[in-house]
């Protein structure tokens, strides 16, 4: 009997602890999303994700 209490016990406390921590990864995430990224304005990162979409290493316009 003592084994049964010690596992529900033992299972009890990992969920507790998956809950806590995906708990913290969605305020972590809500945080993060609102600043993208700090050092960069957003039009900088758009200019250079333009740049790499527009590359053609074959010199072809599809």
């Amino acid at each position: 009997m003592w084994e049964v209490l010690a596992g529900a016990a033992a299972g009890i406390a990992v969920a507790a602890a998956g809950i806590l921590c995906y708990r913290r990864g969605l305020l972590d995430g809500r945080k993060q999303g609102q600043q993208p990224f700090a050092d960069e304005p957003e039009s900088a990162l758009m200019k250079k994700y333009e740049a790499i979409m527009d590359y053609d290493p074959y010199g072809e316009h599809l």
